[in-house]
């Protein structure tokens, strides 16, 4: 019940973030109202130019598009911000006692799979040197995401992408290794993979996090291009 009680508070407290700032919060609006109006102009173009599709119509599939965004909307609405804490402490329950156990939760970075076991280490070394007499420090590490590498395979994909791009008079910017996302997992299987291909913009992982209608066009045309030009000439499997 407690934990009911924290998540409400929770909620509440995500809610009044992100009225706070209410020249962002309408700006935030208007571009999520933007992009989805885009994106079913792009569902509405295909029915029209094939009646049905499967055997869906697009009253079908536009109640379907609807359901899920909603969904989708309110989950982030009432969950915003749950996932980007960096750190997470948590230690009894009541105010003005010494608690019994504490915990602190943590997102761990690295450029390469060797380096989990190694920072683990790391960890684990230091946890076995208590400031407090009569105590104990357990490390704990769940699976996660692999890293995102560079390697040749994944250079040569991100060259098709520039080469793509180049087409517009635009360029891709390549800002390294590292981070963690769906891609490093198919390149982890030996599938080269690029990861940052969607809208530009920034302030990512904040309130604030804004992106550039501008730039939706010219993606979608590096994003088409590529699926088209991988799938005639897939790039070579690592594994």
């Amino acid at each position: 019940m407690d934990s009911l009680r924290l998540y409400v508070r929770l909620i509440a407290c995500s809610l009044r973030g992100q009225l706070a700032y209410r020249a962002t919060f309408l700006t935030k609006l208007v571009g999520n109202f933007a992009v989805t109006v885009f994106e079913f102009l792009g569902i509405w173009a295909l029915f029209t130019r094939f009646g049905t599709l499967g055997g869906w119509t697009l009253r079908e599939v536009a109640l379907l598009y609807g359901t899920v965004d909603v969904g989708f909307a309110l989950a982030d609405m009432l969950s915003r911000g749950f996932d980007r804490f960096g750190t997470i402490l948590k230690a009894g329950e009541r105010s003005n006692i010494i608690p019994e156990d504490a915990e602190a939760t943590f997102s761990l970075r690295i450029r390469k799979p060797e380096e989990r076991e190694q920072v683990l280490d790391k960890l684990r070394a230091s946890a076995g040197k208590t400031a407090v007499p009569d105590t104990k420090v357990t490390v704990l590490a769940e699976p996660g995401y692999p890293p995102l590498m560079e390697t040749a395979d994944v250079d040569a994909l991100a060259d098709r992408a520039t080469a793509i791009y180049a087409e517009l008079g635009k360029t891709v910017g390549r800002s390294g290794n590292g981070g963690a996302s769906e891609s490093a997992v198919v390149q982890s299987v030996g599938t080269p993979a690029l990861d940052g291909l969607g809208l530009v913009g920034g302030d990512f992982h904040t309130d604030h996090e804004w992106v550039d209608l501008n730039s939706l066009a010219p993606r979608l045309y590096l994003i088409t291009r590529l699926l088209m030009e991988t799938g005639a000439n897939p790039p070579r499997h690592a594994r």
